[in-house]
């Protein structure tokens, strides 16, 4: 399969859509349409089924997705590899972080990237560990940058340590539990923002409630974007379970404040997943680099 019928199937099947597919690729329905008849006729199987509702991928269409995403990451691997060889600082490198890795340490990442390896595009997908490990393992990212990581017995990825991270409890510097050390059941008494009841973190936090023999908070609000969190905070009201590096700027203003209580200080180890299978491409490698860089200059502290 050449590298333009494989874009276009994985661009339909991405979207659904001819139409839309086209437009991406800068090309008319009718000729995407042909392509595809094309690439079935060659693999003498239906990929889509046309529905009123979109392009439906068939059972083989969904087998040659998974195949396809894996040899489109190792094209862009190759050609990243190439470019360096001839000692050209390009190539593409599809990112998966979680929000607040994203909002707190992504633009310096990219603004260090620009200035060393100005030819290199990146491109970022935010999301929570578990999806974005699964797309890495699919190869619809090149790494993810996270905190939950994947069984030590999975031959498919690696995990490169990159940092340590530090979880607490935050609220607005005029809330009543922003001074003095509360009581658990004090927590209680006001609205949370937190993040989605699948992730890990949500639960390592309900945890804490369950030990000390309390109901977990029902949150107002569920939400990954982090600056939406820290808008909720500054009105004054609510509370937050999140991540240090995403508030730093607006603890060391004292604007936002940490609620002290010891039992929800939580540190990880962020790291970056890759596959293990095929060689990490030298635009991955110095994406990753970046951003253990950055967060280390940061303060964050080194991973063990």
């Amino acid at each position: 399969m050449d590298s333009i019928l494989l874009r276009s199937f994985l661009t339909v099947h991405e979207h659904g859509s001819v139409g839309r597919a086209a437009a991406e690729l800068g090309i008319s329905q009718p000729a995407l349409s042909k392509t595809i008849r094309r690439l079935e006729d060659r693999l003498q199987v239906r990929l889509f089924e046309r529905t009123p509702a979109g392009m439906q991928p068939t059972t083989a269409g969904q087998a040659l997705a998974r195949h396809a995403r894996l040899i489109a990451a190792e094209l862009r691997n190759a050609e990243s590899e190439v470019a360096q060889l001839r000692g050209a600082a390009t190539g593409h490198v599809a990112v998966g972080a979680s929000p607040a890795i994203a909002a707190a340490l992504l633009p310096g990442v990219n603004e260090a990237l620009w200035r060393s390896r100005p030819g290199l595009r990146v491109s970022l997908t935010e999301g929570l560990p578990e999806p974005l490990i699964a797309a890495v393992r699919e190869g619809r990212l090149d790494c993810a940058v996270c905190t939950a990581t994947p069984p030590h017995d999975d031959s498919e990825l690696d995990v490169v340590p990159l940092f340590r991270d530090s979880l607490a409890v935050f609220a607005g510097a005029g809330h009543p539990l922003a001074r003095g050390r509360p009581a658990m059941r004090a927590l209680l008494d006001y609205p949370w923002v937190l993040s989605p009841h699948s992730g890990v973190v949500r639960h390592w936090f309900n945890s804490r409630f369950t030990a000390a023999a309390l109901a977990a908070p029902r949150p107002q609000v569920e939400t990954t974007s982090i600056e939406h969190i820290k808008g909720l905070l500054l009105q004054g009201t609510f509370l937050a379970f999140m991540p240090l590096q995403s508030v730093e700027a607006e603890v060391a203003a004292d604007t936002i404040r940490f609620v002290r209580r010891a039992d929800f200080d939580l540190v990880r180890v962020v790291a970056a997943v890759h596959r293990s299978r095929g060689r990490v491409s030298p635009g991955a490698l110095a994406v990753i680099d970046a951003i253990r860089l950055v967060a280390l200059a940061r303060g964050a502290r080194p991973a063990r």
